[in-house]
This record gives structure tokens, sequence and C-alpha cells, in this order.
């Protein structure tokens, strides 16, 4: 699911989504979107995350409660299936290296995915790693052989599924 209180242009949302479908299935996930606030019932079966693209106001608050730092882009609440997404933070780091705003973007909301999706932290390398890189050099959005395992495996489903962390 995902809100867009950020109010994302068009163009960029689809660049957005495109970038995060390329992403997933190249570790062979498909990744759907369906815009609303998240918390209407799925109708369709499968695992629902919340995607929230905060405005201004949103995030001001978000920060505050959360102490998150300037450099904060995302964040992830794993037991609620949701991520958040600071997206004037992540138009600021498109503008300064000089890239569409759907690169980082679509690289933060992998990012903060993976949180919910692998229920770990940050490593060296892959989705997972804790800074986005320079942009134009790097991809942020590459999946590590492990990463790609976790998430499509069954028994890593049924382990999130038995900590309520998922629902079908």
């Amino acid at each position: 699911h995902l809100a867009d209180y950020a109010h994302v242009p068009p163009g960029v949302m689809r660049g957005t989504l495109a970038a995060l479908r390329h992403s997933f299935a190249r570790i062979g996930v498909m990744v759907e979107c369906r815009f609303d606030d998240g918390e209407s019932q799925p109708r369709v079966p499968g695992r629902h995350i919340t995607v929230v693209l905060l405005d201004e106001k949103m995030q001001a608050r978000k920060m505050a409660r959360h102490q998150a730092t300037a450099a904060t882009l995302g964040s992830a609440a794993t037991e609620a299936s949701r991520v958040y997404v600071f997206y004037s933070r992540v138009a600021v780091v498109a503008d300064r290296h000089r890239v569409p705003i759907a690169t980082p973007l679509s690289q933060v909301i992998v990012h903060e995915l993976g949180h919910v999706l692998l229920a770990g932290g940050h490593s060296d390398l892959g989705i997972m790693r804790r800074e986005i890189p320079q942009q134009g050099i790097a991809s942020f959005d590459q999946f590590t052989s492990d990463e790609g395992v976790r998430i499509r495996s069954e028994e890593h489903t049924s382990e999130l599924q038995s900590r309520g962390l998922i629902s079908y």
C-alpha cells in the first residue's frame, strides 16, 4: 500500500515504482502497489506493507518523536509492516547528486522494505547498507544473494508469520 502525503509528481511516482518493481524482480519477487492509506482490509492474498511518503509536517512530527538524525531518509516499523519515507530529504539527495528523484526514492523504499522483510539491521553490502552511496556510482538497490534467498524463503516467511509480523 502506498500512502502519498508528500504529493509526489506522477512522473516521479511512475519512475520510482518501476525501479522498485525492477529491484525486487531481480530476486524473483513480484511487487504490486495500491494507492490508499494502508488502513483498509486487503482484498487480495499476499504480504501487505504500507509505505508512507511523508509531507513536511508529518516528517517533522516523526523526527521529533523518534529522534531521527538530520541524515535520516526513512524508517521502518517492522511489527506494523509500515515504512516511512522523508520525501523532502530524499529530494535534497537527488538534487545534490543531480539525479532523478525516483532513483534515491526507490532506493530508500527498497532499503526500508528490507527492514520489514528481513527483520534485521544494517549490513556492509546489499540493500541493507546503512548509508545511501554516492548516486550514479554504486547501486543501493542490489540485493545480496543472501537477502534474496531470505526474502523468497518459505522458512523465513513462516518465521515472520509465527512472530505476527506478516499475515495472509
